[in-house]
């Protein structure tokens, strides 16, 4: 380790330290890690970078790792690059995170500018690790808002490939692969020259030879620009203009990299829309079982009737579709937002008359449907049981009742149907007993509008498709050639 404390917690760097004095106080015992505050010794070689190690065994913390010469070199490094670039931010080694029980390998945390509140942890890894262990790792870094950049030793990760001529191929391995597609870039340090390299942008070859007769096909993978490979003073830091995201770049690679640099805001907004998602579907849940508490089952199973989507699935971001779908609904994209806005009072101040509406039209709606009554069966042509849970039909009827809304909304189309009904029944009671396919055919040539779908063709059934219509002088100018086309002189009659 690179830093570690005395009895009065004065910090102290290995790196910048009085050798005789640090002597005196290891023969004391008064220096300790101070992340388990165990016993530590001072080593100071003419070989490697002067350090701190346990004196007894090393801590045991999350992600852990042993002190090489490599490690504490490649730490040292990276502490001297950010306390140079940030002189006004918190750099410290070897830092302890309670939270996740971490030990950062270089840690910083800015207190002013445009970055003030921000916090990093640098980790230079030169051990192996499995994709189980990185994922242990960073999850539990993104789950207190602090950003891990993951600082590869070159010597160690970086593989190329032995086939015969070919240069510069790439021997990548599932756990590079996964790093590059989860966090979008790959870092690597060498530290004999202080270089950073920054994957962003691998490419694939082939080679086909023919080997015993068969074809065989060899993959190379490389990485484009291939001088990719410039001095840690030259690397600055990137913020992403949407999220307080953070990425490595130098100026002379940074126009290369903008296309992944945008595979990484796609990144960032599906994160931002799983986070939104996690506390969406929670809230959610908080407000249901408010509402189940408080106005009963009808209640609560219309609410998530009306917050699903048409198949009945509950999630937020995954089933609002686009503004230019026919099935969009803003108002319930609103509704969704005050899900996770709105306490359980103010939200149900807001919603619960919509919700109590959708519960009344439902009930409304089949009497229409059974009703022999056709200013009652004509309103069901202009709504559905399916707009009984559209946010933006509940919140357009306001405090009228179903009827009261879609006789006020379509009167003049109610009229027309009433009036036909009411004046040509008989003519549309012949229309009944005969064949509908026969009746539809002729109808498609005085009026489409006037074709009667589906199996019912009674009279009241006929006189409803009249509201399309324009006027009564239409319906009468329709009802003057059915007369004529399908008048059948009953024999009995006088």
């Amino acid at each position: 380790m690179l830093r570690c404390i005395t009895a009065r917690k004065e910090t102290l760097i290995s790196t910048n330290c009085n050798a005789e004095a640090i002597a005196k106080l290891v023969k004391a015992h008064q220096i300790f890690c101070p992340n388990c505050g165990g016993d530590v010794i001072f080593k100071n070689g003419t070989v490697n970078t002067p350090h701190f190690a346990h004196r007894v065994a090393e801590c045991k913390y999350v992600g852990h790792e042993p002190e090489t010469k490599s490690h504490i070199k490649g730490k040292a490094i990276l502490y001297e690059w950010l306390k140079g670039m940030f002189p006004t931010a918190f750099v410290q080694y070897e830092m302890h995170i309670p939270a996740t029980g971490q030990i950062a390998d270089v840690y910083v945390e800015h207190k002013d500018g445009v970055y003030a509140g921000v916090k990093w942890a640098f980790e230079f890894q030169h051990s192996q690790m499995t994709i189980a262990q990185w994922e242990e790792r960073h999850n539990l870094y993104e789950s207190v808002d602090i950003q891990d950049f993951w600082i590869f030793d070159k010597a160690k990760f970086m593989k190329f490939s032995s086939a015969r001529d070919f240069t510069d191929a790439r021997r990548t391995v599932k756990f590079d692969e996964h790093i590059y597609d989860k966090t979008g870039l790959l870092y690597f340090l060498d530290l004999e020259k202080s270089e950073l390299s920054i994957e962003f942008n691998y490419i694939k070859t082939s080679r086909t030879t023919i080997v015993g007769g068969y074809n065989r096909t060899q993959n190379f993978t490389y990485h484009e620009p291939r001088e990719n490979s410039i001095p840690i003073s030259s690397v600055r830091v990137r913020k992403c203009r949407t999220y307080d995201y953070f990425v490595l770049v130098t100026d002379s690679l940074e126009f290369y990299m903008e296309d992944r640099l945008r595979y990484v805001l796609r990144i960032l907004e599906r994160k931002a829309m799983e986070k939104k998602e996690a506390v969406y579907l929670e809230r959610l849940l908080e407000k249901g079982n408010h509402a189940r508490t408080t106005y009963g089952d009808k209640f609560t199973d219309r609410f998530k009737d009306i917050i699903a989507d048409s198949n009945g699935e509950l999630n937020y971001y995954q089933t609002l579709v686009s503004p230019d779908d026919d099935s969009y609904d803003k108002e319930l994209e609103l509704m969704r937002e005050d899900v996770i806005n709105l306490n359980i009072e103010q939200f149900f101040s807001k919603y619960k008359r919509i919700v109590e509406a959708s519960v009344s039209n439902r009930e409304d709606y089949r009497v229409f449907k059974a009703s022999d009554d056709i200013s009652l069966r004509v309103l069901t042509k202009y709504a559905y049981l399916a707009d009984m849970r559209l946010v933006g039909f509940l919140k357009e009827q306001g405090d009228m009742t179903l009827r009261e809304y879609l006789s006020s909304k379509y009167k003049d189309k109610i009229a027309l149907a009433v009036y036909v009904y009411t004046k040509h029944r008989d003519t549309l009671n012949r229309l009944e007993r005969r064949n509908q396919d026969y009746i539809n055919e002729m109808m498609s040539k005085i009026n489409r509008e006037l074709i009667v779908y589906g199996s019912s063709h009674t009279a009241m059934d006929y006189a409803m498709e009249y509201r399309n219509l324009g006027s009564i002088d239409e319906v009468e100018n329709c009802i003057a050639q059915i007369k004529e086309k399908f008048y059948v002189r009953d024999p009995l009659a006088d």
